[in-house]
Order: structure tokens, then C-alpha cells, then sequence
């Protein structure tokens, strides 16, 4: 899909242009709207990525859910696998797949319900998402059907783009968009 190269490639340069100030002002906003959503406050787990190349911080969220008594999971890379492992601090953690923090030890994450807060580039208003092009959540997604996701998105307002980003069939929306200025939901 040219398309969607087109979008990735426009995103990243407007993401690259922003300043670590602009970053750090627009992570708070975002970060103040997910502490205030149910689907924060009724979780149990949350599954969460590291952020990186000026993406919205989550280091914050996770210090909440720590103290709030969450189970927190963060991805580990492995081939063209990802598995979801749970950390009770930053200190289980070190630069891995692509300069991405990864955890070094804890268990395999095996939860029945979670908050999965996963990044991307790009979403269209049908709540299709694209990433980095390595499919790894739609995967791991796809291979978990037992397991009920609210998969929240955090980004810039940029990044909800007015084309149709378009979808295959293995492609996971998202089903809540958070930005500075945005809460957006899917209605089932």
C-alpha cells in the first residue's frame, strides 16, 4: 500500500520536527487524559510499550500503575516474535530490539483482560492504525483470541490522518485514540 508509505513517511518528519519541549508538553496532556479514562482507572494490567524517536513518554503511565497496583507487561522482541513480559520497575530493563527498552527478566504476561497502550504513526477516523511496518502487535493480537483488548492508542494530533488509511485482514484497529486535544472511542 503506497498509501500508507506516503502517511508514514509525513508523520515521521512531522514527528522528527517537534521539540523535546513540544514532546514533553504534549505527553503530559496525553498522559492527564488516560489517567482520567475508566479504561485506565478499571484495568488490572496494562500492557505498554517504551517510547521512542519523540513518541508520547509512558514512563509516567507506568510509575501510576505501578502504585496504583496494576500488573504492568512491556514487549520483548525476538525474531518476528513479541511476548508481552511483566516488570515491577525500571530497573528489570535495558536498551534491546532497535535501541527499545526491553525487560531482561520477568514472567511471560498471561492476562485474560487488558489495556493494551500501543504505539503507532498514523490513524484514520475508522480507527485503522499504521505502525512501523513489522506487524508485531497485530500479530501477537491475532494470536491471542482468548484474551479481551481495549487497545488504546497515544499519539499527537497530526498523527489522526483524514485519508483512509485502508486495512488487510490480519490489520487490528485500535478502539481508543488519545492525543492532547482528543479522546477518541470506537462505538461497538
Amino acid at each position: 500500500m503506497d498509501n500508507k508509505k506516503i502517511i508514514r513517511k509525513r508523520i515521521m518528519s512531522l514527528r522528527s520536527s517537534l521539540t523535546q519541549l513540544d514532546v514533553m508538553r504534549c505527553s503530559r496532556a496525553v498522559i492527564d487524559r488516560v489517567f482520567d479514562s475508566d479504561e485506565y482507572n478499571n484495568a488490572t494490567s496494562i500492557y505498554i510499550y517504551f517510547e521512542t524517536e519523540k513518541e508520547i513518554s509512558t514512563h509516567a503511565i507506568m510509575k501510576k500503575a505501578w502504585k496504583d497496583g496494576k500488573k504492568v507487561a512491556v514487549p520483548l522482541c525476538i525474531g518476528e516474535k513479541m511476548e508481552f513480559i511483566y516488570i515491577d520497575s525500571l530497573d528489570s530493563v535495558m536498551p534491546g530490539f532497535k535501541g527499545i527498552y526491553e525487560p531482561f527478566e520477568g514472567e511471560v504476561a498471561d492476562d485474560r483482560e487488558v489495556l493494551m497502550i500501543m504505539p503507532g504513526l498514523a490513524y484514520d477516523r475508522s480507527f485503522n492504525r499504521i505502525g512501523y511496518g513489522g506487524g508485531y502487535y497485530d500479530r501477537y493480537i491475532n494470536e491471542h483470541p482468548d484474551v479481551k483488548f481495549i487497545l488504546m492508542a497515544l499519539g499527537y494530533d497530526f498523527q489522526i490522518v483524514e485519508e483512509d488509511i485502508g486495512s488487510f485482514q490480519h490489520d487490528v484497529p485500535v478502539d481508543i485514540i488519545v492525543t492532547p486535544k482528543n479522546y477518541l472511542k470506537k462505538h461497538s
